[in-house]
């Protein structure tokens, strides 16, 4: 990546309060990859990853107030291709500009983040699989393979990892899942309506949830 990253960073904006924007990103880059393919069927997972560490059962429940240090985000989308790969390292990008995307969106993640882990499994000529770390390093981009795979699905994973102590534990920012999926389904608002947004999954494993957003948008807005 040819710039500064840790300045670009340093004068990235995200208020505390805004601290689920980088989880929006991964979601708006997966339904972009989505919209893509132009294919019926595909989907969003979302898991919600939290520290246990300090943890444990309550007469068999789990404690709801274990904080959420990641995020992982699976789709199948058209994945990243190397074209998509070069967008991703060209700062201010003007890739996805009629979409509204403004192409900062992933210095977002290193600003609430530590580091974010990228599989993909995307179909170039041939199958391939690519995978790469995003960290605040003078490259930014680390440690990228990329090599030919055979019989694996089309899927992308984005792991969004260590969910800075300053963002997780600003007061609007969710413990639970529900209330995180509520916030997903706000932010998509206009995808929703239009019935334009893939299928979103949103699982809590430590808090035994899965919530389909779609259906929980159906509910809560049913006339």
């Amino acid at each position: 990546m040819d710039l500064d990253l840790k300045g670009r960073i340093n004068n990235t904006k995200l208020p505390l309060s805004n601290g689920l924007y980088p989880l929006f990103e991964a979601i708006s880059n997966s339904i972009h990859a989505i919209e893509e393919t132009k294919e019926k069927g595909c989907r969003i997972e979302v898991e919600i990853i939290r520290d246990t560490s300090q943890g444990g059962l309550i007469e068999g429940e789990p404690l709801l107030n274990q904080p959420i240090i990641g995020f992982v985000i699976h789709d199948n989308g058209v994945g990243f291709t190397d074209a998509h790969f070069k967008s991703f390292q060209t700062s201010d990008t003007t890739e996805k500009s009629k979409k509204g995307g403004k192409g900062v969106g992933r210095f977002l993640w290193l600003k609430a983040f530590d580091r974010v882990e990228i599989e993909s499994v995307y179909q170039d000529g041939t199958l391939r699989q690519r995978k790469f770390e995003f960290r605040l390093s003078d490259r930014g981009v680390e440690n990228e393979q990329v090599a030919e795979v055979k019989d694996m699905p089309r899927k992308t994973t984005v792991r969004l990892i260590g969910f800075k102590t300053e963002y997780r534990q600003y007061p609007s920012c969710p413990k639970a899942a529900t209330t995180a999926g509520r916030r997903i389904v706000e932010h998509f608002l206009q995808a929703f309506i239009l019935d334009t947004c893939p299928r979103i999954l949103l699982r809590d494993n430590y808090e035994q949830t899965d919530v389909d957003l779609n259906r929980l948008f159906s509910t809560e807005n049913a006339a």
